[in-house]
């Protein structure tokens, strides 16, 4: 009995580290993740394509294997919501997310998904007769058929979709403009052509701070 009751506490003293160490790493991240300040908020616009870096594992990876000018590992599109706010369409995969695919969240709560200083946004120039905020209500149409997340990252056609294959798809729906001509069908459409300042305006930049 003693050495049962030895054991249990052992046990216990065991589960209260990892519980510590881990709401310690849960506050950590959420102290250090990036913020749009009130005046960058109203900067925005439906129709901007905001860029970040994420925690984790895979966000690192991603960012690390696409070795870019800045570095940032996920994207989506803002669009006003229902309630006078702003919203960001993107696509997740369930791996990371409780739903699959194209999905929606408030501005903030997608930077709260951020890395410190990993946060900017772009709009693109260039877009003739055709308002900006028409690339969010093709963003919109695609959240209405419930697209999935494409995990094989195949851009031969628009069945499933990675976060940027998404802004790739409809950016050429909208403005017929194709951000990434030279690519093959089994690239995967990377973020630099967002950072053409020829092409995309930064509206905000994190990165520079």
């Amino acid at each position: 009995m003693k050495r049962f009751a030895i054991i249990f506490a052992f046990v216990a003293v065991v589960l209260l580290v990892v519980v510590f160490f881990y709401q310690k790493g849960q506050q950590r991240q959420y102290i250090c993740h990036d913020r749009l300040s009130a005046d960058e908020v109203s900067q925005l616009r439906a129709g901007d394509i905001i860029l970040r870096k994420g925690f984790g594992v895979v966000s690192a990876s991603i960012a690390k294997a696409l070795d870019e000018d800045f570095s940032v590992s996920h994207c989506g599109i803002v669009d006003a919501d229902s309630n006078g706010g702003l919203r960001v369409i993107h696509s997740v995969s369930a791996s990371l997310s409780d739903f699959d695919g194209l999905q929606e969240c408030s501005i903030r709560e997608f930077c709260r998904e951020s890395r410190e200083k990993s946060l900017i946004v772009v709009r693109f120039r260039d877009t003739s007769d055709v308002p900006l905020a028409s690339l969010a209500k093709t963003a919109q149409k695609y959240l209405d058929r419930k697209i999935p997340f494409d995990g094989v990252f195949d851009l031969s056609d628009n069945a499933e979709m990675y976060c940027s294959e998404m802004v790739y798809c409809a950016m050429r729906e909208t403005f017929g403009y194709d951000i990434y001509p030279d690519k093959s069908k089994t690239e995967v459409v990377k973020f630099t052509p967002f950072f053409d300042t020829t092409r995309f305006y930064r509206v905000i930049n994190h990165h520079i701070k």
